[in-house]
């Protein structure tokens, strides 16, 4: 209190204070006090530079903010929610023309630096930063962006990426509307450094998160991927294929990879990759891909081998599984010669042994791959005998069944009302041979699958 009385304006006062706030930063249980005492002496600092026109002075503060922000283990947000007046005074440093961008851009830096740290705070912080003007001077600076260094490109970059890297999509569709991906495409095109590409593709794959932003936002980047696929550049090339994996997850935007389709094999080669960020959006996107109404996406995919890659394991990571999964089923459920295909591919046999498996998540993906395969062979007598009859399907699904899950049983039993209109006579060999009736019955109780198992024991009946 009496330090804070004294207004800390002197060097020894806040050095000590420097001290308390780094031995409280050891401290599992902190105090806010020193921290909110702390920062209001840098308040005070910075108000008297400013008056003074002591630059190097604001300078040297607003480094000390940018470190407390930067701290691994940060400290409670609250301590910055009343800064009001402090991030209002920053945001004014800032340049709002190009006639007042100064030829040393440090003060742009740090005072960026400190307000992308806040950025990356609660949701909250975001509101705040918005209050006191600080998003509409970045947005502002962004318009001529290209008056400043690489350094301060990036870091307003940063900035927008931890604005648009909340859960919530306030701040991603604010963005949007306000033209940032536009800008964004620009850069890249006028052929940006390194560093702000690698930033610049991490905000538009946040700018993707969510709900879509629409065809005219999602169009350019397609365009671009070209020039992002064939960057050597680790950072950029997981971020480019998280980008195209957000843009792919509806319908209308699948679409749009038909003008790219030679990329695809390099995706597809991605899906083995043995770096975890690059090779679940690569899964994700052929998943995305070969989900299409579009035949042109699984005739690419399986063109290039694609099931050489997709060969699902017990030992898999379950997320990275059932998106295997959920991919072979896909592309059984479309035409007849994509099933045969994958009937006579390793990844078939795999799937036998995942049967195995005690997560239902990973049982309800598998019990897709073999309805979605006996669906498509309904409609041909010859092409069931060949690839289904007497190869053990029955069986799988009484195991399936065994499991005594709602979620893994709906297909199943959905599948079997519908399947004895196609072939009867194998329909009740089939059931007799394996015992399935027995395991169809004991779902009778339940209430919203009775009406299936009720069906199945009358057309058995009555046959």
């Amino acid at each position: 209190k009496n330090l804070f009385d004294l207004k800390l304006m002197e060097d020894q006062n806040i050095g000590y204070l420097e001290k308390l706030v780094r031995d409280e930063l050891e401290k599992e249980s902190r105090d806010n006090s020193v921290f909110l005492t702390y920062i209001s002496a840098i308040s005070d600092l910075i108000k008297n530079a400013v008056d003074t026109s002591n630059r190097a002075l604001i300078v040297e503060n607003v480094v000390r903010l940018r470190k407390l922000s930067s701290v691994v283990n940060p400290i409670d947000s609250h301590c910055f929610q009343n800064a009001h007046e402090l991030l209002s005074l920053l945001q004014m440093l800032l340049p709002d023309s190009k006639e007042k961008i100064e030829e040393d851009q440090t003060l742009y830096l740090e005072v960026l630096w400190f307000f992308t740290n806040l950025a990356s705070y609660e949701e909250s912080i975001s509101s705040v930063l918005f209050d006191a003007g600080v998003i509409e001077s970045t947005l502002d600076m962004f318009n001529f962006y290209a008056c400043f260094n690489n350094n301060v490109i990036e870091q307003i970059i940063w900035f927008f990426g931890n604005l648009a890297g909340e859960a919530d999509e306030q701040w991603r569709n604010f963005l949007l509307k306000e033209g940032v991906s536009i800008k964004l495409y620009d850069l890249i095109k006028s052929g940006c450094s390194e560093g702000v590409l690698a930033n610049t593709v991490w905000l538009l794959s946040n700018l993707f998160r969510g709900s879509n932003p629409g065809l005219a936002v999602i169009r350019p980047s397609i365009d671009l991927l070209p020039l992002l696929l064939t960057n050597n550049n680790k950072s950029i090339l997981m971020d480019t294929l998280w980008l195209i994996s957000y843009a792919t997850k509806e319908e209308p935007y699948c679409d749009l990879m038909i003008s790219v389709l030679p990329l695809i094999s390099r995706i597809i080669n991605f899906i083995g990759h043995t770096e975890k960020n690059i090779r679940i959006p690569s899964r994700r996107i052929i998943g995305n891909l070969s989900s299409c109404q579009s035949p042109i996406f699984v005739d690419v995919l399986l063109k290039n081998n694609v099931l050489s890659k997709l060969r699902p394991s017990l030992s898999m990571d379950i997320n990275e599984l059932k998106e295997i999964l959920w991919t072979l089923s896909n592309i059984c459920a479309g035409e007849v010669s994509h099933c045969i295909q994958f009937l006579n591919s390793p990844s078939f046999q795999q799937c036998f042994t995942i049967v195995a498996h005690e997560d239902d998540r990973i049982l309800t993906e598998l019990a897709y791959v073999f309805v979605n395969v006996l669906n498509s062979c309904f409609n041909d007598q010859d092409v069931y005998d060949e690839y289904i009859k007497d190869r053990g399907f029955y069986i799988v699904l009484k195991d399936l069944l065994s499991t005594k899950s709602k979620k893994v049983a709906q297909p199943i039993l959905t599948l079997l009302v519908q399947f004895h209109n196609y072939f009867q006579d194998q329909f009740f060999s089939e059931i007799r041979v394996c015992g399935l009736e027995t395991t169809i019955s004991q779902y009778s109780d339940d209430v919203e699958l009775k009406f299936l198992v009720e069906k199945i024991g009358e057309i058995y009946s009555n046959a």
